[in-house]
């Protein structure tokens, strides 16, 4: 399965296909602030158990499942 670090590299090779992108700016700026600095963990939700910071929306999905499995059941 694809990660971030893969469409870094996948960037990366369109700047050595196309110099006139800016390779500094995608480097420093996309790298460097947020794979170093801020780092993956802190914005993204994979791998994780809960995938959203609105616990509402959990909330909801939650019902929505289990009303679900009770018309499913009949129960």
């Amino acid at each position: 399965m694809p990660n971030m670090l893969d469409g870094f590299n996948a960037i990366l090779i369109c700047i050595v296909k196309y110099p006139e992108i800016a390779h500094s700016f995608l480097y420093n700026y996309v790298f460097g602030f947020w794979f170093v600095r801020i780092r993956p963990e802190s914005f993204t939700f994979f791998n994780r158990t809960i995938r959203t910071n609105n616990y509402i929306e959990s909330f909801y999905a939650a019902l929505l499942n289990s009303l679900n499995l009770i018309q499913k059941f009949g129960s």
